[in-house]
C-alpha cells in the first residue's frame, strides 16, 4: 500500500519528507548529542542518533596524517 509523501517531519535542523501519518514519537539530547524515532502507525520506521566524535583533526583529513608521517621519517633519515 503506498501512502502519499505529503508531511515533513523536522528536529534540530534534520529533515524528513515522510507519509502522513507517520509521527515523530521521540527525541532527546541536543547539538552534540541526539536521538529521534519516526514510527509509522503499525511499526518503527526511522530511528537516529548522533554523537560528536571527539578526534584530532588529522583523523578527519587522512592527507594531513600522511603528510606528518613522511616528515617524521624524514627527519630520522
Amino acid at each position: 500500500m503506498n501512502k502519499e509523501v505529503n508531511k515533513t517531519i523536522s528536529w534540530l535542523e534534520v529533515s524528513f519528507k515522510v507519509p502522513s501519518d507517520w509521527e515523530l514519537v521521540a527525541d532527546s539530547g541536543g547539538i552534540t548529542e541526539a536521538y529521534m524515532r519516526i514510527d509509522s502507525p503499525s511499526s518503527v520506521k526511522l530511528e537516529l542518533k548522533w554523537e560528536r566524535v571527539k578526534k584530532k583533526v588529522s583523523d578527519f583529513f587522512p592527507y594531513l596524517t600522511l603528510d606528518n608521517y613522511v616528515k617524521s621519517i624524514t627527519k630520522d633519515s
